[in-house]
């Protein structure tokens, strides 16, 4: 008995659409869910091409994209493997905060204030800008442009 492997054709239809003007012509292409990532391996030409260009995940909130990089090092499989890892991670973080990013944990691995604080925050900085300003107009001038220097080598002050 002979076995005769023949491969299947996939029809694939590529959204050009799906890619942002800004970055048309850097990406390979658009995830938007789990059937795109399945298929994304045969879209570059098979799960062995290594794609040069980056692939973008649009999360599950429709808002947060992430980009994976294969730089013509990883193949379109090992790609495939880690859209999946981050589609899911995403997911996750859409069910426990209600987006795919967790924007008040980074805030405070990184040390910064709260975003219902900042508008305070903001306040209160410029009031302690203005009030060192009127006590000092002189020695503490407000930010402004400067010209170019005179012709005649004298500083010109804005």
């Amino acid at each position: 008995m002979v076995e005769l492997l023949l491969p299947v054709a996939r029809r694939l239809t590529v959204n050009a659409d799906a890619i942002p003007m800004s970055m048309r012509g850097m990406l390979t292409g658009v995830l938007r869910n789990k059937n795109d990532i399945n298929e994304m391996a045969y879209q570059v030409g098979g799960r062995d091409v290594k794609p040069k260009k980056p692939l973008m995940i649009v999360g599950p909130d429709e808002r947060t994209v992430m980009l994976i990089v294969g730089d013509g090092v990883a193949e379109a499989a090992e790609l495939e493997e880690l859209a999946h890892a981050g589609l899911e991670r995403q997911e996750k973080n859409v069910k426990k905060h209600g987006r795919a990013f967790d924007f008040a944990s980074a805030r405070d691995r990184a040390g910064l204030p709260q975003a219902n604080e900042f508008d305070q925050n903001y306040r209160d900085a410029l009031r302690r800008r203005a009030a060192a300003h009127k006590r000092n107009p002189f020695s503490d001038p407000a930010r402004v442009p400067q010209r170019p220097p005179a012709e005649n080598g004298r500083k010109i002050y804005a």
